[in-house]
């Protein structure tokens, strides 16, 4: 059997597993579907009409095709993804200023919200206390950060180390924040929502610390 000569009975040379795009697979994904249905036309489906031989080469036509179908995903996740970034200024798109940042702004979730980017930035003091900062831009570059965080270490298992690293998701046209509560000795995920990205309520703690095993194996 040649390199080009499929493995698969019923099925052509072109399953291949080569480079290709994810156009390709995807047609190749597709035609191993049909020819999943082709079986069923082809009569090689369970039926009590079937012989040993028959039913045999059912099994080996459809083991075949779904030997297939797991090459074709496999392509498809393993796919090389090549990122080309560039670096659009060389100065920061935020720094540091007097009070609740004085230490640091970073670590931001960001969002696309109509023209505007806005970024939830971690703003920490120099006490090392964390909030969590807003900014905007038009640009994507040019940001403007707003003198109040929206959101402050206030309930016990923030204060000290306070509300850190923001992550945002929306759903249902509701933000959802959640965030690390840290009291300078447990940290904790917790979870905040938004309708407007400025004013959040607090939903606690959904993943305590040291509770259970998921974190010790």
């Amino acid at each position: 059997m040649t390199d080009n000569e499929s493995l698969t009975p019923g099925l052509t040379p072109a399953y291949s597993t080569g480079a290709r795009s994810h156009g390709e697979i995807f047609r190749m994904i597709d035609a191993l579907f049909s020819n999943c249905q082709s079986c069923d036309r082809d009569g090689l489906t369970d039926s009590p009409g079937l012989t040993a031989t028959q039913a045999s080469w059912r099994r080996i036509r459809r083991a075949g095709v779904l030997a297939c179908l797991v090459v074709c995903t496999h392509m498809l996740v393993a796919q090389e993804v090549v990122v080309r970034a560039t670096r659009l200024s060389d100065q920061p798109l935020l720094s540091p200023s007097p009070e609740d940042a004085s230490a640091g702004i970073f670590n931001p979730a960001a969002a696309k919200v109509g023209s505007r980017t806005i970024l939830l930035t971690r703003d920490q003091d120099k006490a090392g206390t964390s909030r969590i900062g807003y900014a905007e831009s038009a640009d994507g570059i040019h940001f403007t950060h707003a003198a109040e965080p929206v959101l402050k270490p206030e309930e016990p298992y923030e204060l000290h180390g306070g509300v850190e690293d923001p992550r945002l998701v929306k759903i249902n046209g509701l933000w959802y924040l959640t965030y690390t509560g840290y009291n300078k000795k447990d940290a904790q995920l917790c979870l905040a929502t938004s309708t407007d990205l400025k004013h959040w309520v607090s939903k606690g703690v959904i993943l305590p610390a040291y509770k259970g095993t998921w974190n010790t194996r």
